[in-house]
């Protein structure tokens, strides 16, 4: 039996005994169902959370293996369509929106989002392409579905986009294009609220590549520019955190003890992006 039925069955057994049982049955048989039903709750809440530990333990020294950190998230089922899109003009892009977080904020409104990422040809949405996506959904801070493939270009991927990403033309030869796999990723975001660190290039590149989010009217939280606005916050106001050299995604991670490596890789950014943003948005409203 399951952690989750453990709990469910307890209550039932609970509620049918003080309701029904009780009034019929002698008091050591209502006494002994209902130790029975607590008994059972209590076990499936400590499995429960001693899973979740251990996971998010596992997730911590696992030193961020490429996909092997995802290996217990539910995989989306990714539908490849035929329909041929249009890529968008860089110059055409409407202006991206992002959000703060004060301590108006409520924290369990967007503890539910999905962390975004996309490793590229190069650093030109205009002109670049992109090579890889991976989209994180985030439940009450926990991860449990990834959107993950490598996409296929259409062109040569540079010997310095390779250095960095690790991503070379012989793994995207059979990758499906970007217009395979647009409808997929927009169903699997619908209207969840977005996070990324830059999320403004990771926008920008799936707009000239034929996919606007910024008409869906969902918000965009950037990890970067969190990050910017808590330290420079903190230090005005005598709440000065300690100082970072820069704000990569890596050396950010570094610094609130997010021990994940092997960094640009979409599936490890948007991971690792999901969990900054928790630290930052509990650190900013606490």
């Amino acid at each position: 039996m399951t952690k989750k039925k453990m709990i469910i069955v307890g209550v039932v057994l609970a509620l049918i005994d003080m309701l029904l049982i009780s009034r019929f049955a002698p008091l050591p048989v209502y006494q002994i169902i209902l130790l029975a039903s607590i008994g059972l709750i209590a076990f499936g809440i400590l499995e429960f959370k001693g899973k979740k530990k251990d996971k998010a333990q596992a997730n911590q020294q696992s030193g961020g293996n490429t996909l092997d950190l995802f290996h217990d998230l539910k995989k989306y089922d990714i539908k490849l369509s035929n329909a041929k899109i249009k890529r968008n003009f860089y110059k055409n892009i409407p202006e991206i929106k992002t959000q703060n977080v004060t301590k108006r904020n409520d924290i369990y409104s967007i503890s539910n989002f999905i962390a975004i990422d996309v490793e590229t040809t190069g650093l030109k949405p205009a002109t670049d392409r992109i090579i890889s996506v991976s989209a994180i959904r985030f439940e009450d801070w926990e991860p449990v579905e990834i959107f993950y493939t490598l996409v296929n270009p259409q062109t040569s991927i540079p010997v310095e986009a390779t250095r960095i990403n690790h991503i070379t033309n012989d793994m995207v030869v059979e990758a499906p294009t970007f217009s395979q796999i647009a409808e997929s990723l927009s169903k699997f975001i619908g209207n969840s609220n977005l996070v990324g660190h830059n999320i403004a290039f990771d926008l920008a590149f799936l707009y000239c590549s034929g996919l606007n989010l910024m008409d869906k009217g969902i918000k965009f939280y950037d990890t970067l520019q969190l990050s910017q606005y808590l330290m420079n916050s903190s230090e005005k106001t005598g709440t000065y955190i300690d100082y970072v050299r820069n704000y990569k995604l890596s050396t950010l991670c570094q610094h609130f003890n997010i021990r994940i490596t092997n960094f640009h890789n979409s599936g490890v950014d948007s991971y690792a992006t999901g969990l900054l943003f928790e630290k930052i948005v509990k650190y900013k409203i606490k």
